[in-house]
Protein backbone atom coordinates (compact mmCIF):
# COMPACT_ATOMS: atom_id res chain seq x y z
CA UNK A 1 0.00 0.00 0.00
CA UNK A 2 2.96 2.36 0.32
CA UNK A 3 6.51 3.01 -0.86
CA UNK A 4 9.03 3.85 1.84
CA UNK A 5 11.65 6.56 2.17
CA UNK A 6 13.57 4.64 4.84
CA UNK A 7 13.87 1.09 3.44
CA UNK A 8 13.70 -0.21 -0.11
CA UNK A 9 10.22 -1.30 -1.19
CA UNK A 10 10.06 -4.65 -3.00
CA UNK A 11 7.22 -6.31 -4.90
CA UNK A 12 6.92 -9.13 -7.42
CA UNK A 13 5.70 -9.46 -10.98
CA UNK A 14 4.58 -13.05 -11.72
CA UNK A 15 4.22 -13.97 -15.36
CA UNK A 16 3.90 -17.67 -16.20
CA UNK A 17 0.30 -18.21 -15.11
CA UNK A 18 -2.83 -18.91 -17.10
CA UNK A 19 -3.93 -16.64 -19.92
CA UNK A 20 -7.68 -17.20 -19.74
CA UNK A 21 -8.22 -13.46 -19.97
CA UNK A 22 -7.38 -10.18 -18.32
CA UNK A 23 -9.22 -8.82 -15.30
CA UNK A 24 -12.29 -6.70 -15.84
CA UNK A 25 -11.31 -3.08 -15.22
CA UNK A 26 -13.74 -2.87 -12.28
CA UNK A 27 -12.59 -6.10 -10.59
CA UNK A 28 -10.65 -6.16 -7.32
CA UNK A 29 -7.28 -6.36 -9.07
CA UNK A 30 -8.31 -4.52 -12.22
CA UNK A 31 -7.23 -1.15 -13.58
CA UNK A 32 -9.74 1.03 -11.76
CA UNK A 33 -8.42 -0.04 -8.37
CA UNK A 34 -4.93 1.19 -9.27
CA UNK A 35 -6.30 4.73 -9.42
CA UNK A 36 -7.48 5.45 -5.88
CA UNK A 37 -6.20 8.12 -3.47
CA UNK A 38 -8.01 11.09 -4.96
CA UNK A 39 -7.67 10.43 -8.68
CA UNK A 40 -10.53 12.00 -10.65
CA UNK A 41 -9.29 11.02 -14.13
CA UNK A 42 -6.29 9.32 -15.74
CA UNK A 43 -5.69 9.31 -19.49
CA UNK A 44 -2.80 7.31 -20.98
CA UNK A 45 -3.28 8.68 -24.55
CA UNK A 46 -2.67 5.27 -26.13
CA UNK A 47 -5.85 5.17 -28.24
CA UNK A 48 -6.25 5.98 -31.94
CA UNK A 49 -7.94 9.42 -31.98
CA UNK A 50 -9.65 8.62 -35.28
CA UNK A 51 -11.35 5.49 -33.94
CA UNK A 52 -15.03 5.04 -33.24
CA UNK A 53 -16.80 6.23 -30.11
CA UNK A 54 -15.08 7.98 -27.22
CA UNK A 55 -11.47 7.54 -28.28
CA UNK A 56 -9.71 8.81 -25.15
CA UNK A 57 -10.36 6.39 -22.28
CA UNK A 58 -10.26 7.32 -18.61
CA UNK A 59 -8.68 4.53 -16.52
CA UNK A 60 -10.46 5.50 -13.28
CA UNK A 61 -13.93 4.31 -12.30
CA UNK A 62 -15.36 7.72 -13.23
CA UNK A 63 -15.46 7.21 -17.02
CA UNK A 64 -14.32 10.70 -18.02
CA UNK A 65 -13.80 9.55 -21.60
CA UNK A 66 -13.07 12.03 -24.38
CA UNK A 67 -14.25 12.32 -28.00
CA UNK A 68 -11.79 13.75 -30.51
CA UNK A 69 -12.46 17.02 -32.32
CA UNK A 70 -10.95 18.74 -35.32
CA UNK A 71 -8.84 16.92 -37.87
CA UNK A 72 -7.26 14.20 -35.71
CA UNK A 73 -6.04 11.10 -37.56
CA UNK A 74 -4.41 7.81 -36.61
CA UNK A 75 -1.07 9.48 -37.41
CA UNK A 76 -1.55 11.68 -34.34
CA UNK A 77 -0.96 8.63 -32.14
CA UNK A 78 2.82 8.79 -31.73
CA UNK A 79 5.57 7.22 -29.64
CA UNK A 80 5.92 9.29 -26.50
CA UNK A 81 7.37 9.40 -23.00
CA UNK A 82 5.35 6.42 -21.76
CA UNK A 83 4.30 4.29 -24.72
CA UNK A 84 2.06 6.43 -26.90
CA UNK A 85 0.84 10.02 -26.75
CA UNK A 86 -1.36 12.28 -28.89
CA UNK A 87 0.03 15.01 -31.15
CA UNK A 88 -2.17 18.15 -31.13
CA UNK A 89 -1.85 20.46 -34.16
CA UNK A 90 -2.40 23.83 -32.44
CA UNK A 91 -5.33 24.50 -34.75
CA UNK A 92 -8.44 22.45 -33.94
CA UNK A 93 -7.28 19.15 -32.38
CA UNK A 94 -8.86 18.50 -28.97
CA UNK A 95 -10.84 16.05 -26.86
CA UNK A 96 -14.33 16.92 -25.62
CA UNK A 97 -15.14 15.46 -22.18
CA UNK A 98 -18.73 16.70 -22.22
CA UNK A 99 -20.65 18.70 -19.66
CA UNK A 100 -19.20 18.42 -16.15
CA UNK A 101 -21.85 18.74 -13.42
CA UNK A 102 -21.94 18.01 -9.70
CA UNK A 103 -22.07 14.25 -10.32
CA UNK A 104 -18.65 14.30 -12.06
CA UNK A 105 -15.31 13.68 -10.37
CA UNK A 106 -13.96 16.65 -12.36
CA UNK A 107 -16.50 19.12 -10.92
CA UNK A 108 -14.08 19.98 -8.09
CA UNK A 109 -16.21 22.64 -6.40
CA UNK A 110 -14.11 24.19 -3.60
CA UNK A 111 -11.56 21.40 -3.97
CA UNK A 112 -7.80 21.19 -4.17
CA UNK A 113 -6.65 20.01 -7.59
CA UNK A 114 -3.45 18.45 -8.94
CA UNK A 115 -2.88 18.04 -12.69
CA UNK A 116 0.21 16.16 -13.90
CA UNK A 117 1.45 14.86 -17.24
CA UNK A 118 4.16 14.88 -19.86
CA UNK A 119 4.30 17.36 -22.74
CA UNK A 120 6.51 17.89 -25.76
CA UNK A 121 5.56 21.50 -26.49
CA UNK A 122 6.22 23.23 -29.82
CA UNK A 123 5.96 26.60 -28.07
CA UNK A 124 4.48 28.23 -31.17
CA UNK A 125 0.94 29.35 -31.94
CA UNK A 126 -1.68 30.62 -29.49
CA UNK A 127 -0.92 32.07 -26.09
CA UNK A 128 -2.20 30.26 -22.98
CA UNK A 129 -2.47 26.91 -24.74
CA UNK A 130 -4.86 24.70 -22.78
CA UNK A 131 -3.71 21.33 -21.52
CA UNK A 132 -6.97 20.85 -19.59
CA UNK A 133 -9.89 23.25 -19.26
CA UNK A 134 -13.21 23.07 -17.42
CA UNK A 135 -14.68 26.56 -17.76
CA UNK A 136 -16.91 28.74 -19.93
CA UNK A 137 -15.12 32.07 -20.01
CA UNK A 138 -11.84 33.93 -20.06
CA UNK A 139 -9.40 33.32 -17.18
CA UNK A 140 -11.32 30.14 -16.36
CA UNK A 141 -14.53 31.92 -15.41
CA UNK A 142 -16.84 29.42 -13.68
CA UNK A 143 -14.18 26.72 -13.55
CA UNK A 144 -10.48 25.92 -13.66
CA UNK A 145 -7.80 25.53 -16.30
CA UNK A 146 -4.13 24.66 -16.73
CA UNK A 147 -2.11 25.91 -19.70
CA UNK A 148 1.32 26.62 -21.13
CA UNK A 149 2.15 29.92 -22.75
CA UNK A 150 3.69 29.97 -26.23
CA UNK A 151 6.97 31.54 -27.34
CA UNK A 152 5.82 35.05 -26.36
CA UNK A 153 6.62 34.24 -22.73
CA UNK A 154 8.94 31.27 -23.20
CA UNK A 155 6.84 28.38 -21.98
CA UNK A 156 5.57 29.77 -18.69
CA UNK A 157 3.04 27.57 -16.86
CA UNK A 158 -0.39 29.11 -16.28
CA UNK A 159 -3.31 28.24 -14.01
CA UNK A 160 -6.63 29.97 -13.43
CA UNK A 161 -9.67 29.36 -11.23
CA UNK A 162 -12.96 31.25 -11.22
CA UNK A 163 -11.62 34.25 -13.13
CA UNK A 164 -8.33 34.56 -11.24
CA UNK A 165 -5.15 33.39 -12.97
CA UNK A 166 -1.50 33.87 -13.72
CA UNK A 167 1.77 32.17 -14.56
CA UNK A 168 5.12 31.63 -12.90
CA UNK A 169 8.23 32.95 -14.65
CA UNK A 170 10.32 29.98 -13.49
CA UNK A 171 10.53 27.11 -14.18
CA UNK A 172 9.47 27.14 -17.83
CA UNK A 173 8.54 24.33 -20.19
CA UNK A 174 11.33 23.66 -22.73
CA UNK A 175 10.70 23.72 -26.46
CA UNK A 176 10.49 20.50 -28.49
CA UNK A 177 11.59 18.12 -25.73
CA UNK A 178 9.78 16.00 -23.19
CA UNK A 179 9.04 17.56 -19.81
CA UNK A 180 7.08 16.41 -16.80
CA UNK A 181 4.63 19.15 -15.76
CA UNK A 182 2.42 19.54 -12.69
CA UNK A 183 0.01 22.15 -11.36
CA UNK A 184 -0.93 21.80 -7.67
CA UNK A 185 -3.76 24.11 -6.54
CA UNK A 186 -4.15 24.47 -2.76
CA UNK A 187 -7.49 26.16 -2.11
CA UNK A 188 -6.96 26.93 1.59
CA UNK A 189 -3.47 28.35 0.98
CA UNK A 190 -4.68 30.45 -1.97
CA UNK A 191 -1.86 29.32 -4.19
CA UNK A 192 -0.88 27.14 -7.11
CA UNK A 193 2.51 25.46 -7.27
CA UNK A 194 3.86 24.71 -10.74
CA UNK A 195 6.50 22.09 -11.54
CA UNK A 196 8.65 21.39 -14.60
CA UNK A 197 10.54 18.17 -14.11
CA UNK A 198 11.78 18.52 -10.51
CA UNK A 199 11.84 22.33 -10.26
CA UNK A 200 8.94 24.42 -8.97
CA UNK A 201 7.56 27.94 -8.60
CA UNK A 202 4.57 29.28 -6.66
CA UNK A 203 1.69 31.51 -7.80
CA UNK A 204 -0.78 33.32 -5.53
CA UNK A 205 -4.27 32.27 -6.65
CA UNK A 206 -7.36 33.31 -4.70
CA UNK A 207 -10.29 31.95 -6.71
CA UNK A 208 -11.93 28.79 -5.33
CA UNK A 209 -13.37 26.48 -7.99
CA UNK A 210 -17.09 27.35 -8.17
CA UNK A 211 -20.16 25.12 -8.20
CA UNK A 212 -21.00 25.60 -11.88
CA UNK A 213 -21.77 23.08 -14.63
CA UNK A 214 -19.49 23.68 -17.63
CA UNK A 215 -17.91 21.69 -20.44
CA UNK A 216 -14.39 20.27 -20.17
CA UNK A 217 -11.80 19.76 -22.89
CA UNK A 218 -8.22 18.63 -23.33
CA UNK A 219 -6.10 20.64 -25.75
CA UNK A 220 -8.41 23.66 -26.01
CA UNK A 221 -11.17 25.54 -24.16
CA UNK A 222 -14.93 26.06 -24.59
CA UNK A 223 -15.04 29.87 -24.34
CA UNK A 224 -14.13 30.76 -27.95
CA UNK A 225 -11.53 29.93 -30.60
CA UNK A 226 -7.82 30.10 -29.85
CA UNK A 227 -5.83 28.63 -26.96
CA UNK A 228 -5.26 25.34 -28.85
CA UNK A 229 -2.36 23.22 -27.65
CA UNK A 230 0.51 22.69 -30.10
CA UNK A 231 2.55 19.60 -29.27
CA UNK A 232 2.24 16.14 -27.71
CA UNK A 233 0.47 15.27 -24.47
CA UNK A 234 1.01 12.00 -22.62
CA UNK A 235 -0.11 10.44 -19.30
CA UNK A 236 -2.42 13.20 -18.06
CA UNK A 237 -3.72 12.72 -14.50
CA UNK A 238 -6.10 14.83 -12.41
CA UNK A 239 -6.59 14.39 -8.67
CA UNK A 240 -8.83 16.36 -6.32
CA UNK A 241 -6.13 16.68 -3.68
CA UNK A 242 -2.81 18.46 -3.28
CA UNK A 243 0.10 16.20 -4.12
CA UNK A 244 3.19 16.84 -2.00
CA UNK A 245 6.67 17.73 -3.23
CA UNK A 246 7.68 14.14 -2.38
CA UNK A 247 4.84 12.72 -4.50
CA UNK A 248 5.66 14.94 -7.48
CA UNK A 249 9.37 14.10 -7.23
CA UNK A 250 8.72 10.36 -7.05
CA UNK A 251 6.26 10.47 -9.95
CA UNK A 252 8.71 12.43 -12.08
CA UNK A 253 11.61 10.05 -11.44
CA UNK A 254 9.47 6.92 -11.78
CA UNK A 255 8.06 7.95 -15.15
CA UNK A 256 11.06 9.71 -16.69
CA UNK A 257 13.95 7.39 -15.70
CA UNK A 258 12.53 4.09 -14.49
CA UNK A 259 15.87 2.43 -13.81
CA UNK A 260 16.86 5.24 -11.43
CA UNK A 261 13.67 4.62 -9.48
CA UNK A 262 13.80 0.83 -9.28
CA UNK A 263 15.95 -2.18 -10.09
CA UNK A 264 14.77 -5.49 -11.51
CA UNK A 265 16.24 -8.56 -9.87
CA UNK A 266 16.81 -11.82 -11.70
CA UNK A 267 13.91 -14.19 -12.10
CA UNK A 268 13.25 -16.13 -8.92
CA UNK A 269 11.85 -19.58 -8.32
CA UNK A 270 11.00 -21.46 -5.17
CA UNK A 271 8.80 -19.05 -3.20
CA UNK A 272 5.72 -19.50 -5.33
CA UNK A 273 2.42 -17.67 -5.20
CA UNK A 274 0.34 -20.29 -6.96
CA UNK A 275 2.07 -23.62 -7.46
CA UNK A 276 -0.18 -24.54 -10.37
CA UNK A 277 -0.14 -21.41 -12.50
CA UNK A 278 2.38 -18.84 -11.28
CA UNK A 279 5.84 -20.01 -10.26
CA UNK A 280 8.13 -17.49 -12.00
CA UNK A 281 8.53 -13.86 -11.04
CA UNK A 282 10.83 -10.85 -11.21
CA UNK A 283 11.28 -8.64 -8.15
CA UNK A 284 11.05 -4.87 -8.42
CA UNK A 285 13.06 -2.98 -5.79
CA UNK A 286 12.26 0.72 -5.36
CA UNK A 287 15.28 2.66 -4.14
CA UNK A 288 14.35 4.38 -0.85
CA UNK A 289 16.77 7.22 -1.66
CA UNK A 290 14.48 8.16 -4.57
CA UNK A 291 11.49 8.62 -2.23
CA UNK A 292 11.58 11.77 -0.07
CA UNK A 293 8.82 10.63 2.30
CA UNK A 294 6.68 7.52 2.58
CA UNK A 295 3.85 7.63 0.03
CA UNK A 296 0.59 5.70 0.42
CA UNK A 297 -1.34 4.31 -2.57
CA UNK A 298 1.29 5.58 -5.00
CA UNK A 299 0.81 4.01 -8.48
CA UNK A 300 4.21 2.67 -9.58
CA UNK A 301 4.94 2.64 -13.31
CA UNK A 302 6.97 -0.38 -14.47
CA UNK A 303 8.28 -0.42 -18.03
CA UNK A 304 8.01 -4.08 -19.04
CA UNK A 305 11.05 -3.68 -21.28
CA UNK A 306 13.07 -3.48 -18.04
CA UNK A 307 12.07 -7.02 -17.04
CA UNK A 308 14.26 -10.11 -17.36
CA UNK A 309 15.05 -12.11 -20.47
CA UNK A 310 13.20 -15.03 -18.90
CA UNK A 311 10.07 -12.90 -18.65
CA UNK A 312 10.25 -12.10 -22.34
CA UNK A 313 10.87 -15.69 -23.36
CA UNK A 314 7.95 -16.91 -21.23
CA UNK A 315 5.13 -14.35 -21.35
CA UNK A 316 2.76 -14.81 -24.33
CA UNK A 317 3.15 -12.49 -27.29
CA UNK A 318 -0.15 -13.05 -29.11
CA UNK A 319 -2.36 -10.00 -29.58
CA UNK A 320 -5.20 -11.52 -27.52
CA UNK A 321 -3.06 -12.94 -24.72
CA UNK A 322 -0.13 -10.54 -24.31
CA UNK A 323 0.20 -9.50 -20.68
CA UNK A 324 -2.76 -11.52 -19.46
CA UNK A 325 -0.49 -13.81 -17.41
CA UNK A 326 0.96 -10.89 -15.39
CA UNK A 327 0.07 -10.66 -11.71
CA UNK A 328 1.58 -8.27 -9.14
CA UNK A 329 2.05 -9.24 -5.48
CA UNK A 330 3.83 -8.27 -2.31
CA UNK A 331 7.26 -9.78 -1.66
CA UNK A 332 6.84 -12.05 1.34
CA UNK A 333 6.23 -15.66 2.35
CA UNK A 334 2.52 -15.44 1.58
CA UNK A 335 2.32 -12.95 -1.29
CA UNK A 336 -0.78 -10.75 -1.45
CA UNK A 337 -2.06 -9.80 -4.88
CA UNK A 338 -2.18 -6.09 -5.81
CA UNK A 339 -4.21 -4.25 -8.50
CA UNK A 340 -2.46 -3.55 -11.80
CA UNK A 341 -3.22 -2.04 -15.18
CA UNK A 342 -1.66 -3.07 -18.48
CA UNK A 343 -1.26 -0.25 -21.00
CA UNK A 344 -0.41 -0.82 -24.66
CA UNK A 345 2.97 0.58 -25.65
Amino acid sequence: DSISSSVDTVFRIYYNGNTDGDYATSSTYGAQNVWTNGYAAVWHFNEDPSGAGAQLQDSTKFDNDGTSEGSMTSGDLVQSQIGYGIDFDGDNDAFDLGSIDSSSSLYANGADVTVTGFVDHDRTGDTFQRVFDKSNGGTAANGYTVAINSNSTNGEMYMATAGFGGEVTSPVVPQDEWAYVAWVFDDSANQSKHYVNNASGTLALTGSIPAVTTDARIGTWTHTTGREFNGIIDELRIATTTRTDAWISAEYTNQSTTTDFYTVNATSEGSVWNATDWTLYDTITIDATQVDSTLTDFPVYVDLSDLSATFWSTTPSGSTTVGTDIRVTTNDGSPTELPRELVAA
